[in-house]
């Protein structure tokens, strides 16, 4: 048995699951005993899935929870995602995965192939990616509205042309998942470009809305509509901890796996 977890910094004290994704409990890190308190009566494995911007305050409440429990198997994996995307793919490792290691390996596969982007009014003050002269002036004009596509190759783009951000995906072969109303203009406007097999909206609390430089207005998602077929085949056993290790060092412990021709393969 094993647990998941998703740590954002967006409102203190905030600990819960999202409707739909009860597997994953939602928990905010600003205080360093987030996790602590929010296990505490719990000993599964556990696996804390987080954005890059919030890992220290993640490993951070992950030392506090070792301390507080020691022995527990507790790791930590990051991807430049939005919430509601590793929202999404950490729950679908929750459902497939043997082990917490397996799941930490299905997230990150999940998450490379995973398209996901937040929509904001203004995009001011961001860092990643950084605007033009001509966003940032657009940013001070009402009823302005960005989409800016996250992942390792950032992007931001008017809303009303969304078709940059886009650039790469396949048709037909994505789920299309909104945090807010899916008869949006912005994502009918998706839907006509990569033809998803279905749009659905996640209920995400109001309050689990500004995680990043600035409040967004809704966050969306464009996740594999048939996530094995981008599934690296479950690792070894590690011998530190007995998770499964896809990885050349194990997530839990840190052990270096045997290479294929250590293992004889």
């Amino acid at each position: 048995m094993w647990r998941a977890a998703l740590t954002t910094l967006a409102t203190p004290g905030f600990v819960g699951r999202i409707p739909g994704f009860d597997t994953v409990t939602v928990v905010d890190v600003s205080s360093p005993l987030a996790l602590a308190l929010a296990f505490e009566d719990d000993d599964a494995d556990l696996l804390v899935a987080c954005h890059p911007d919030h890992e220290h305050a993640t490993r951070v409440a992950c030392s506090m929870l070792a301390a507080h429990r020691p022995g527990r198997h507790i790791a930590h994996v990051n991807a430049p995602q939005a919430p509601l995307a590793a929202l999404i793919t950490l729950g679908t490792a929750t459902d497939i995965a043997a082990d917490a290691g397996h799941g930490a390996a299905i997230w990150r596969d999940l998450s490379t192939a995973t398209w996901s982007a937040v929509v904001m009014s203004s995009v001011a003050g961001l860092d990643h990616p950084n605007p033009t002269v001509v966003q940032h002036v657009r940013s001070w004009l009402p009823g302005s509205r960005f989409l800016v596509r996250l992942g390792t190759d950032p992007l931001a783009v008017s809303a009303t042309k969304p078709h940059a951000a886009l650039a790469g995906l396949r048709r037909g072969e994505y789920d299309l998942l909104v945090s807010g109303s899916t008869a949006d203009p912005l994502v009918e406007a998706i839907s006509q470009v990569v033809a998803p097999r279905a749009v659905l909206p996640v209920a995400l609390p109001t309050s689990w809305t500004a995680g990043f430089a600035r409040a967004e207005l809704y966050q969306i998602a464009l996740v594999p509509d048939e996530p094995t077929a981008v599934l690296r085949d479950r690792g070894p056993t590690c011998e530190g901890c007995g998770w499964s290790a896809v990885e050349d060092v194990c997530e839990c412990c840190r052990t270096r796996m045997p290479t294929a021709m250590e293992w004889g393969r």
